[in-house]
């Protein structure tokens, strides 16, 4: 492929690019600050908040917020327009190299956590089952906090502009250290939590189908039947499906995340300017929708959880009742509206009671 050829490919390529990553953007920046701000209001209301596994879902919906502000749009924005502020600023530089990989990873370990903890509460075993609870959940959310910032954020110490062949860059000056990073942040950020989270979904199947096998008809209302009750079935349905859909997201992107590292940057292996366009575009596209993994949350757990449903139906009615009485709604309109009365209507009337008259022997 000639140069004018491989330049002509490049530039309609980059065109692509920033009308997909415009449409994609809007739809993640909306729906994603909305979703992740409902799931932030419903999983703090008192049928929840005390559940471990709803903790969980909270500290990823806080995760994904910040991952959305922070990565995904100055993503979009260095993609788009070619318009880096961290290679230029010092101190957004530091700044980007510190908070963008721990996100990105906590994202996914967080609901590697989750999974856990749902494998732990569906176990048959009670001395298992006890494990899973909010001390336990709290620990091991600040540990892994701890854990991520300290492996990938010492990156924001060492990582500053730096001019290379007349282009200034945001970057660390030791090609070796780069290869090291990159490998460290596929393995333990993107595959290793992929791996795990499909793992400890497929072992939380199993225990229930073990659950549901062991038990006996005749025994369906005794504590071994009981011990996953109908809001831990749901927390349980709805991760499942959030950890199908997030390996399903996942994959391709650590796939060519997995071989950019190992063909580029170990193996040394050089590409033409028409195969390097490509891989450029494939990478950012997939990237894009690997980070759609922060809005997805909201919708999943809409779809797959008729309690989570009813929570939000009650902010809802919550939030309409603060509107309307702000508003000066008339008391009757709104008791009518906010009225449990008028839900079930089963048309039994009470009995009248006789009088009781007490008489004593004589």
């Amino acid at each position: 492929m000639t140069s004018n050829s491989a330049s002509n490919l490049d530039e309609h390529l980059n065109q692509i690019l920033f009308w997909i990553g415009h449409f994609i953007l809007i739809i993640q920046m909306v729906f994603g600050t909305f979703g992740n701000l409902l799931n932030i209001i419903i999983f703090t209301r008192r049928a929840l908040r005390n559940n471990s596994c709803s903790m969980y879902f909270l500290i990823v919906s806080i995760s994904n917020l910040l991952e959305i502000y922070i990565v995904t749009l100055f993503n979009h924005i260095s993609t788009s327009w070619n318009w880096i502020p961290a290679n230029t600023n010092i101190v957004w530089c530091k700044i980007n190299g510190f908070l963008t990989y721990p996100l990105i990873a906590l994202g996914l370990w967080f609901i590697v956590l989750c999974s856990f903890d749902r494998y732990l509460t569906s176990s048959h075993n009670a001395n298992i089952r006890k494990k899973s609870n909010l001390s336990l959940a709290k620990k091991m959310t600040f540990s892994t906090m701890l854990f991520f910032f300290i492996i990938f954020g010492h990156l924001g110490i060492i990582i500053r502009p730096l001019t290379i062949e007349d282009e200034t860059y945001c970057t660390v000056l030791s090609s070796t250290y780069i290869i090291f990073y990159n490998i460290l942040f596929v393995i333990v950020g993107n595959v290793l939590p992929i791996i795990l989270m499909a793992m400890f979904g497929i072992l939380t199947v199993l225990n229930i189908r073990k659950i549901h096998i062991n038990v006996v008809p005749l025994q369906i209302n005794n504590m071994t039947s009981k011990r996953i009750h109908s809001k831990d079935q749901q927390l349980i349905r709805m991760l499942l499906f959030q950890v199908l859909i997030t390996v399903l997201i996942s994959i391709p992107y650590c796939c060519i995340n997995m071989y950019q590292t190992f063909a580029q940057l170990l193996l040394r292996q050089y590409f033409s300017s028409s195969e390097s366009a490509i891989i450029y575009f494939i990478d950012n596209l997939l990237a894009m929708i690997h980070l759609t993994n922060s809005v997805i949350g909201f919708y999943i757990y809409t779809l797959t959880s008729h309690k989570f449903r009813e929570e939000l139906k009650r902010c809802f009615q919550y939030g309409l009742k603060i509107i309307f009485t702000v508003c000066y709604l008339p008391l009757k309109i709104q008791q009518a509206l906010f009225s449990n009365k008028h839900q079930r209507r089963n048309h039994i009337h009470p009995v009248e009671q006789q009088p009781v008259v007490l008489t004593t022997a004589v």
